[in-house]
């Protein structure tokens, strides 16, 4: 009986990897859909963290990005999904935990602190002056930047909410029933 459950949850997640691995591709091809696309992979993520056991989810992102690295290596959305919104979801689990002001802190330093990294590898491997810009341009940029995180991070937790309410009972049965 354990056994049918172990392997419904590995087709399962392999359905989920190969669904995040052609959304991936498609965002890469469409340069307009790149950050809309990431972010519905990390959903995916979401769901795997949510109602399957621990390690599927991240075995879910860790296949879904090398698949998608292996096949479309310069889309953006790809690297989006590898450096921030796929491993995202299940790091937002356990900073919900902590109290609303120091949850939200958390996230908004996690979040600017990879979006610096991420700026000056770019400036590094691109050779951009970064530091040539106008000051009103980087601080914008941050406060956008900042807006659509916070947007992101709802839009997971509602998410979440309607995944547990909608969907918990069908996939518990699938995974579960003799």
């Amino acid at each position: 009986m354990r056994d049918r459950c172990k392997i419904r949850c590995l087709a399962l997640s392999s359905v989920l990897g190969a669904l995040g691995t052609v959304l991936l591709l498609l965002g890469s091809l469409v340069e307009v859909l790149d950050l809309s696309v990431a972010a519905l992979a990390s959903l995916l993520v979401l769901f795997a963290h949510r109602e399957l056991p621990r390690p599927y989810a991240v075995l879910l992102y860790a296949v879904t990005s090398v698949l998608s690295l292996l096949l479309r290596p310069f889309g953006t959305a790809v690297w989006l999904y590898v450096a921030f919104a796929g491993w995202y979801p299940m790091v937002k689990y356990h900073l919900d935990h902590f109290r609303r002001p120091l949850g939200w802190v958390c996230k908004l330093l996690l979040f600017y602190t990879l979006a610096a990294a991420g700026t000056a590898v770019a400036a590094a491997v691109f050779q951009l002056p970064i530091l040539s810009y106008p000051w009103l341009f980087l601080v914008s940029m941050g406060l956008v930047g900042g807006a659509v995180f916070v947007l992101y991070d709802i839009l997971l937790s509602r998410l979440a909410v309607l995944c547990a309410a909608k969907l918990r009972m069908r996939i518990q049965r699938f995974l579960y029933r003799p």
